[in-house]
């Protein structure tokens, strides 16, 4: 196979604005980091908190209704994909507007809101097939599993993470569910995260699961900043035809539909 190289990466499928509150840059900065990085496409997926009140939850789904409607007709020649990132045990997709509205939906881990001493591995798989239906792409599966089950996974390789994975790219596989390679997780130094993405990665690669690559960025001039994934994607020989940032014509289907 040949070596993917950072021109053949037209699109970053994890974005955060001022939006999600912890990241750092407007939409339209984003924008034109996205167009500056040689990204044609990006997706918006801010987080989607809903604390409960009326005037946030408004709010938070009306921004994600329209993002595409507002970012769509701009000079940059970006094309923005409305999208959002779910919290893994939150029952908040419940919003008709948002599964209707929204063409690219991420559904992740985040310790902050798991009860880590209650919440294992066979747990955590059944948040993910639960929500199977309703996202396009689980993002950093990898990550803060040394947090969860009373902190019992530490940095090594446990045969009950290696369990986890190996039905975690079944299920993607059978409901056509995207898996995320994070160049976020590859850039942090949490312990044993990278050693279990490539170890889920190379499970995907044998099983035949597509993929879908996104910095995670937080700031916008770390948009489109695919050095490290390109690494490992060549590592481990991944085909480029099975990842969706690399194929415009798989990219124009989140798009809205034209009427």
């Amino acid at each position: 196979m040949g070596m993917i190289e950072q021109k053949d990466i037209i699109a970053d499928l994890h974005i955060h604005t001022l939006a999600s509150i912890h990241a750092y840059s407007t939409l339209q900065e984003c924008i034109r980091e996205a167009k500056d990085h040689g990204m044609d496409y990006i997706a918006i997926t801010d987080h989607y908190y809903n604390d409960g009140s009326e005037l946030h939850r408004k709010n938070e789904v009306n921004y994600m209704v329209y993002i595409e409607e507002w970012a769509n007709p701009n000079r940059f020649g970006v094309k923005v994909i409305g999208g959002a990132e779910f919290n893994i045990n939150h029952e908040l997709y419940k919003e008709k507007r948002l599964r209707e509205k929204l063409h690219w939906r991420l559904l992740g881990t985040h310790s902050w809101f798991l009860d880590r001493r209650a919440t294992s591995l066979d747990r955590l798989f059944e948040y993910f097939e639960a929500g199977s239906e309703k996202f396009n792409a689980f993002a950093h599966i990898e990550r803060e599993l040394h947090k969860i089950d009373n902190c019992r996974y530490g940095s090594e390789m446990h045969e009950d993470i290696k369990e986890f994975f190996q039905k975690m790219v079944v299920l993607a596989k059978e409901k056509n569910i995207y898996l995320e390679v994070n160049e976020g997780t590859l850039a942090r130094k949490e312990p044993g995260a990278v050693e279990r993405l490539e170890y889920w990665l190379r499970l995907a690669k044998e099983n035949g699961n597509r993929i879908s690559l996104g910095t995670d960025a937080h700031y916008c001039e770390l948009i489109g900043g695919f050095r490290r994934s390109i690494a490992l994607l060549n590592k481990v020989d991944f085909p480029m035809d099975r990842i969706i940032n690399c194929n415009p014509d798989e990219l124009d289907t989140l798009l809205p539909k034209k009427k």
